[in-house]
């Protein structure tokens, strides 16, 4: 709209027909963009619970108390 000067509805409009035609790759990048958060959020995990258990078997004051 600010732009081009155009009004809301044949703005609304042209991004509606943006959309519609390219359908296809916005749901690629979307299915993308799910699987790599969900991939950073395991490796977060993972390296978080790896750090956890060496720190617990290797730090004094934790052999200490078992």
């Amino acid at each position: 709209m600010a732009i081009n000067g155009q009004g809301y509805c044949s703005s609304a409009f042209k991004a509606f027909e943006i959309i519609a035609d390219n359908a296809l790759k916005i749901s690629v990048t979307d299915g993308i963009s799910i699987f790599f958060t969900i991939m950073g959020v395991i490796a977060i995990s993972v390296g978080v619970a790896i750090s956890a258990y060496f720190a617990v078997l290797k730090l004094t004051y934790f052999s200490e108390r078992i």
